[in-house]
């Protein structure tokens, strides 16, 4: 197969022939290696040997494309739910699944018909059968992927597949298939994770296909569930005693804070007062999801179904999800601010060293991630968690940031 050049991928701003493309139109021109995608309105005949998908809900402000056909297909793709979503949100997905089933995606003002085969003829072979896919392609951000629902010709969800078609995004995909394969053989009684059905190259990028979980518009939430899930998590590869600062989170941004230059100096300064100041004892040491917040997981049955294990690491303390989860229900609701993370971290947390530990491992995270092309959106809420690890470690904080 052809390798594309980048101009050929998502966000690329232009077809060979010159005409703008919509962020829609450049990621169907990569997945379906039609370098001209058209937009055409829903209700018009398909030209035959196209693809047809609808934007939701329009083109202008669009994040979803769903397959016109079939409508249990187009319904499927806005059938997703998360803990994070309100009850007007999860009220509004029913009643735009119920009107896409009824056939309504005619009545939406925007589609795309794209030539070809491209990606999902290669999933069909992959799966081993016709399929039809939506396509999410999320906001603005370094390791922005696009990610696809695939279902099969009656409507049903086979699997999800994301796409690593940047460096950034293809280092997210590759941690993902290791971390699920890791713990796939773990003793799941509370979580349930995705399945890797495949792992491969496809036209330069690299392609994870793994199984559905389901999501329910209205779950019942256990009393305790996503505390136990926590614990699952943290014990699923063993637990160990050590020294926080034989960790290797510690080790990990030791390592991190070399070459950032001076927000890596004050990284290894706060890291140095910490370990002068967190008590040394041995610690309960073992694993955190990495992204524990309300929009990966949904309970279903009696279990948390949870998703997006990229950030998944062994290695760390107790209680850096239940952290996690607190600050950015936070950050979300108020922004990154350094006064709001300060509080969501007092309230998620009496332990002084799960506190530090979690400051650690994001900070790290956010600064490696700042210095990565495409970082600049990141560097805000980066300077932030800085700021908040300085404070966390008794050392005067350079700025006070807001992200």
């Amino acid at each position: 197969m052809t390798r594309r050049t980048r101009a050929e991928r998502p966000g690329a701003s232009s077809s060979p022939a010159g005409a703008v493309l919509t962020p829609l139109q450049q990621t169907v021109a990569a997945l379906w290696a039609d370098p001209a995608p058209r937009a055409v309105p829903p209700r018009s005949a398909a030209t035959p040997g196209t693809t047809r998908l609808v934007a939701v809900p329009r083109a202008a402000s669009a994040r979803l494309l769903v397959p016109a056909h079939p409508a249990r297909a187009a319904a499927g793709a806005v059938s997703r739910y998360s803990t994070a979503l309100t009850t007007k949100e999860r009220v509004t997905r029913v009643a735009l699944a119920t009107g896409l089933r009824l056939g309504g995606a005619r009545l939406l003002p925007d589609g795309l018909e794209a030539r070809g085969g491209g990606l999902v003829g290669h999933l069909a072979e992959v799966l081993g059968e016709p399929v039809v896919v939506s396509v999410g392609i999320g906001t603005a951000r370094a390791n922005r992927k696009p990610v696809l629902e695939v279902f099969d010709r009656a409507g049903r969800s086979l699997a999800f597949v994301k796409v690593g078609d940047t460096a950034v995004a293809r280092d997210h995909v590759a941690g993902e298939e290791r971390a699920l394969r890791r713990i796939a053989d773990a003793t799941w009684d509370v979580v349930r994770i995705p399945r890797v059905l495949h792992c491969g190259e496809w036209d330069g990028a690299l392609m994870l296909v793994v199984s559905t979980l389901a999501t329910t518009p209205w779950p019942r939430v256990r009393d305790g569930l996503v505390g136990r899930a926590q614990d699952e998590v943290f014990a699923s590869l063993g637990v160990q005693r050590a020294p926080l600062v034989d960790a290797p989170l510690w080790t990990q941004a030791r390592t991190a804070a070399e070459g950032l230059g001076e927000p890596g100096a004050r990284l290894r300064a706060a890291l140095d007062a910490l370990e002068d100041r967190l008590p040394d004892r041995d610690v309960p040491i073992g694993s955190w999801h990495g992204d524990w917040t309300p929009w990966n997981m949904c309970p279903h049955r009696g279990r948390l179904h949870v998703w997006d294990w990229e950030r998944f690491s062994s290695g760390v303390p107790a209680g850096l999800d239940a952290v996690h989860h607190a600050v950015n229900v936070a950050t979300r609701a108020r922004g990154a601010s350094v006064d709001v993370v300060a509080g969501a971290l007092a309230r998620s947390s009496s332990d002084d060293l799960a506190r530090a530990a979690y400051l650690v491992a994001v900070t790290a995270r956010y600064l490696a991630a700042a210095a990565d092309a495409g970082g600049e959106a990141i560097r805000p809420r980066a300077d932030v968690f800085l700021d908040c690890l300085e404070r966390e470690a008794g050392l005067h904080a350079h700025t006070r940031g807001h992200a």
